[in-house]
């Protein structure tokens, strides 16, 4: 992962409960006897209890046993808690410091346009960055060193000591993006991700690299060496950078007298020379030193043994 990824992600959808509930054909504030007609919620397949939902701004029926955020309310304000509890759990964690489970004011309909859960709240959702002894590690063994610590970790956690000592697992934060530890054991939403990019860290001639991309995690789909795409460039230069070898094997192979890409893909590359020298007809990354310059394209011994790019299709 990287910032730019993180920053392009709209985070802010979430669930939370509020306090009302089914019974039978009617809906009901659980801090009042009233009740209010089954048109503003029906309860039905036995979802008895009700949900916001943030961006969609509606409210719907639940298993009261399913984990999410919820609001409180006081006597004069309203807030939102962002851990995740079962609907019961929520209404004793509300109790317990003296409120309730928030309702909706002066209505009897769940979908009210001016309704103050309808708003953007901040709260953890948790990716695959976690501490494995001294060090932090991403679930997919892809290496990356992006970190983006919440202000008040300063490089504590970046040392793997400090203030998240004891929580081994990592959030990101749905507005700011900002990275916070955690027990393992709370519940969060996830945030899921497929790398189309991954580095191969074994030395492989060209065949070889060809063989490992194509029987590579075939769970999650096809892969196969890189075609460079300008898309994927940002990912392929943070990803480089962790490469063994001074050049990395992609997809581009020189045969029958032309250039082509093992997926079948059209080459465009004016870069590469029309007729390689002997030998040289297998094409390889080279990372551009030179700050904000792309990677280069060179023609390289197909018998040379070197990391390798492999990509899947998203």
């Amino acid at each position: 992962m990287s910032q730019g990824e993180f920053d392009q992600m709209d985070l802010s959808s979430y669930h939370a409960w509020v306090g009302m509930r089914g019974h039978n054909d009617h809906t009901h504030w659980n801090d009042a006897g009233d009740e209010h007609a089954a048109d503003a919620w029906n309860p039905d397949n036995g979802n008895h209890c009700v949900l916001v939902s943030y961006r969609n701004n509606t409210a719907r029926g639940a298993s009261c046993s399913e984990k999410h955020f919820f609001f409180c309310s006081g006597v004069s304000f309203r807030v939102f808690i962002p851990e995740a509890k079962t609907r019961d759990d929520a209404q004793t964690f509300c109790t317990d410091r003296q409120m309730i489970l928030s309702t909706f004011p002066g209505t009897s309909s769940p979908q009210w346009p001016g309704s103050p859960f309808y708003v953007a709240q901040e709260f953890p959702i948790w990716i695959g960055l976690h501490r494995n002894g001294g060090s932090w590690e991403w679930s997919d063994q892809n290496p990356s060193d992006f970190r983006n610590w919440a202000p008040d970790l300063g490089v504590a956690a970046s040392s793997v000591q400090g203030p998240g000592v004891g929580s081994d697992c990592v959030s990101v934060s749905s507005q700011s993006k900002s990275m916070s530890v955690h027990s393992c054991s709370e519940a969060f939403p996830s945030l899921c991700y497929r790398h189309n990019v991954v580095l191969v860290q074994e030395l492989l001639t060209w065949e070889q690299a060809l063989e490992t991309c194509r029987i590579l995690t075939p769970s999650t789909g096809s892969f196969s060496l890189l075609r460079l795409q300008q898309s994927e460039m940002d990912n392929i230069k943070n990803v480089l950078r962790f490469s063994t070898t001074s050049k990395v094997w992609v997809g581009l192979r020189f045969l029958g007298g032309s250039w082509f890409w093992s997926d079948g893909g059209a080459v465009s590359l004016s870069s590469l020379p029309v007729c390689p020298e002997s030998g040289l007809h297998c094409g390889a990354l080279v990372l551009n030193e030179t700050p904000g310059s792309d990677p280069l394209i060179e023609p390289s011994d197909c018998s040379q043994t070197l990391n390798v790019l492999c990509y899947g299709e998203p």
